[in-house]
């Protein structure tokens, strides 16, 4: 309830709660109001998961899209594929390089 009157002292009503975005919210129950930012995150969480007329609750749950066209796409996949080759090459140089030195650990004992 301190948090409440922390809100009402500064000027903050049920309509700029409702009609504030996250990032403006947290830095008028901050600055403004004097709270913790615990408390302003607390404020905000409830607005988000609990309180559906709020901005803070519309954006979270607003469904984001994503365009990615069939070029991006196209060369994600080939940089995905040339990593992966690569990754092999880098395997089988690593074998190479392990059978290099056992041959060259079995011909130094054998020269001595």
């Amino acid at each position: 309830i301190e948090w409440y009157h922390h809100l009402q002292r500064a000027g903050v009503d049920y309509d700029l709660l409702m009609m504030t975005q996250k990032d403006d919210l947290k830095n008028i129950l901050k600055d403004e109001c004097k709270l913790s930012g615990v408390a302003a995150q607390t404020i905000i969480n409830i607005l988000r998961k609990n309180v559906p007329n709020s901005a803070v609750y519309q954006d979270a749950n607003r469904v984001k899209v994503s365009v990615v066209s069939t070029e991006e796409m196209n060369a994600i996949s080939a940089a995905k594929d040339g990593s992966a080759r690569i990754q092999v090459a880098i395997a089988d140089v690593q074998k190479i390089r392990d059978s290099l030195q056992t041959n060259a650990r079995n011909t130094t004992k054998e020269i001595n």
